[in-house]
């Protein structure tokens, strides 16, 4: 099995607490932020094909921290709710956020690491449909090469499609610059189940253009087509 993509780090939280108020279990509901003094710990475990024909598994893990209703700790990075939802109700939310947001494994020199601010919302028709949509600028730090940028549109869709049962799915499109590629997309769909108040299960599909080999990083746990599973829980 390969090493983990990623290990997100939570920076500030005791455990030994637990949060009085938890995020809604409907996933459509549910805040872009976590509540005051929640904690969220998941993980995931995927297999794809990278750009090298090669095939492996890749295990992922996330953390973040409600420092307080409208401030989250996620992974190595803070996001901020601008606009809420009063009672998690219908209507509009946005959120900012600024942080590390990824890295490639250069094929000569160092790691190349992405550093991202967003815009993201989401609009909440009822309590079974929702739409997110979001903005991002990553700026790539390198060594050997020119740094590199891009900027990244997103467009979601949660819908509930039984109790508790939620349909998933978002395109990504990536204006690269400096890159070898022009642009690139990511695309995913899945389903989740809350099975209760803290824990959520669920699998995805995801497919992506980006040519890592192409653009000088190692093809490794980069894959053009993957599938998986993840499990979270939030106390």
């Amino acid at each position: 099995m390969k090493k983990i993509i990623s290990l997100l780090t939570l920076v500030a939280a005791s455990t030994s607490v637990y949060a009085n108020d938890l995020s809604s279990q409907n996933l459509v509901k549910r805040s872009l932020t976590l509540a005051d003094g929640e904690l969220q710990i998941a993980g995931s475990l995927g297999y794809g094909e990278q750009e090298d024909n090669d095939k492996s598994w890749a295990l992922g893990l996330h953390a973040a921290y409600g420092l307080t209703d409208d401030l989250t700790i996620e992974g190595l990075g803070l996001r901020y709710r601008l606009m809420e939802r009063p009672n998690d109700g219908a209507g509009l939310e946005l959120t900012t956020a600024i942080g590390a947001v990824g890295h490639y494994d250069a094929q000569q020199g160092d790691d190349s690491i992405g550093w991202g601010f967003d815009i993201t919302g989401k609009y909440v028709f009822d309590r079974d449909t929702a739409v997110l949509f979001g903005t991002e600028y990553v700026y790539w730090d390198e060594d050997l090469v020119d740094n590199r940028s891009e900027y990244r549109y997103s467009l979601g869709l949660q819908q509930n499609i039984y109790r508790d049962v939620t349909l998933t799915a978002n395109y990504t499109y990536r204006d690269l610059n400096d890159f070898v590629q022009n642009n690139a997309y990511n695309a995913n769909i899945g389903i989740n189940y809350a099975i209760d108040k803290q824990w959520d299960a669920g699998m995805f599909v995801g497919v992506s253009d980006f040519n890592p080999l192409e653009n000088g990083y190692k093809a490794e746990d980069i894959f053009d087509k993957q599938t998986g599973v993840y499990l979270s829980y939030r106390f």
